[in-house]
């Protein structure tokens, strides 16, 4: 459950620091209705209505896994790094220390 917070915190703190264009795709990605409305509004005013689809969206998700592909992907379109997501770190740290050692075997 850790992880799912912080990943969604992740993406809030991404929406802040990303254009009109990126943020349309993630609103695409989350299945926002009113795209065309959207590029009406201001930079500030989508960034605020993203987040609150975004939360409104992952409440309604009963499964953590589908919350987690969901906050990942939009994680992703948002420039996010797959390394620094913390539904990848885990696997990130293993492939980590497979390509180590493959490093150490050869």
């Amino acid at each position: 459950m850790e992880n799912l917070e912080e990943l969604q915190l992740k993406v809030e703190e991404l929406l802040y620091k990303n254009d009109v264009e990126v943020l349309l795709q993630a609103a695409e990605k989350l299945k926002y209705e009113k795209i065309e409305e959207l590029k009406e509004k201001s930079r500030g005013q989508i960034i605020n209505l993203v987040r609150r689809w975004l939360q409104e969206i992952v409440e309604g998700i009963e499964s953590p896994t589908a919350k987690n592909q969901l906050l990942n992907d939009v994680f992703l379109t948002l420039g996010g790094s797959p390394e620094l997501s913390p539904v990848n770190e885990k696997e990130g740290e293993l492939s980590k220390l497979q390509q180590e050692y493959e490093q150490l075997k050869s």
